[in-house]
C-alpha cells in the first residue's frame, strides 16, 4: 500500500479519530460505573462511621472506657466482613474487630494519610488479604487529634464487577474497531474512485494537448 497515497492517509485518520473516539466514551463509562459503584458503598460507610464517631464524641468516652466496652462488637459484630478500628491520636489501637497484630501496618499507612487533617478519607485497601473500601474519620479535640476512627466494607464483588465490564469493553473494542477501520478503508476507496478517475483524464488531456502543440510547432519550423 502506498503510504503517500490520499485513500491512505484518510484512512488513517479516521481510524485515529475513531480509536481515540471510542477510548474516550469506554473510559469514560468505565470511570462513571466505577464512581457510581463505589458511591453506594461510600454512603454506607460514612453512615455508619459517623455514628460511631458521634457515640465517641457525644460520651466522651475515656481511653479506659473505649478499651473496655463492647461498643463495635455490639454495633457491627453481625455484618459480614466489616472492620471497624479505633485508634487514639498516637495511632494506637484501642479497639478493632480484628486482632490488632494482623492490621498494624496497615493501620498505620492509614493513619498517615489522614495525618494533621479534620477531613475524612475513602481509600481502597487490603486487610488480611482482603480488599476493602475504606473511610477514615480523625476526631479532633482542641485542634489535636483525639481519635481515629476507620471504617472498612468488603468490596470484592464490586472489583470483580468492574473486571468483567474491563474484559466486555476490551472485546467489544476490537470487535467494533476492526470492522469498521476494514470498512472505512473501503469507503474511501471509493471516495477517492471519481477523483482519481479525474486526474487520468485531465493526465491524458494534458499529454494529448501537449503532443498537439509539440506537432504543431515542429510542423510549422
Amino acid at each position: 500500500m502506498n503510504r503517500k497515497s490520499v485513500r491512505f492517509r484518510l484512512t488513517v485518520w479516521y481510524s485515529v479519530i475513531l480509536i481515540v473516539s471510542i477510548v474516550v466514551i469506554f473510559s469514560s463509562f468505565y470511570w462513571i460505573t466505577q464512581q457510581e459503584l463505589y458511591r453506594h458503598t461510600d454512603l454506607l460507610l460514612k453512615s455508619h462511621g459517623s455514628r460511631v464517631a458521634e457515640m465517641i464524641s457525644s460520651q466522651s468516652q475515656s481511653l479506659d472506657n473505649l478499651t473496655g466496652s463492647r461498643l463495635l462488637f455490639d454495633e457491627f459484630g453481625d455484618i459480614p466482613g466489616m472492620l471497624v478500628i479505633i485508634t487514639d491520636g498516637t495511632g494506637s489501637i484501642i479497639q478493632s474487630t480484628q486482632p490488632a497484630v494482623t492490621i498494624a501496618s496497615q493501620t498505620s499507612f492509614l493513619l498517615k494519610k489522614v495525618k494533621d487533617s479534620d477531613l475524612e478519607l475513602f481509600i481502597n485497601q487490603t486487610f488480611s488479604g482482603s480488599e476493602l473500601r475504606m473511610i477514615v474519620i480523625p476526631i479532633v479535640d482542641k485542634g489535636k487529634t483525639a481519635f481515629v476512627v476507620m471504617m472498612g466494607h468488603p468490596i470484592d464483588v464490586i472489583q470483580k464487577s468492574l473486571h468483567s465490564l474491563l474484559i466486555n469493553l476490551i472485546a467489544s473494542f476490537f470487535l467494533f474497531v476492526i470492522p469498521t477501520i476494514f470498512g472505512g478503508f473501503v469507503i474511501a476507496k471509493r471516495v477517492m474512485q471519481p477523483i482519481v478517475k479525474m486526474s487520468t483524464q485531465m493526465q491524458k488531456i494534458t499529454s494529448e494537448n501537449f503532443r498537439k502543440y509539440y506537432g504543431s510547432n515542429r510542423s510549422t519550423t
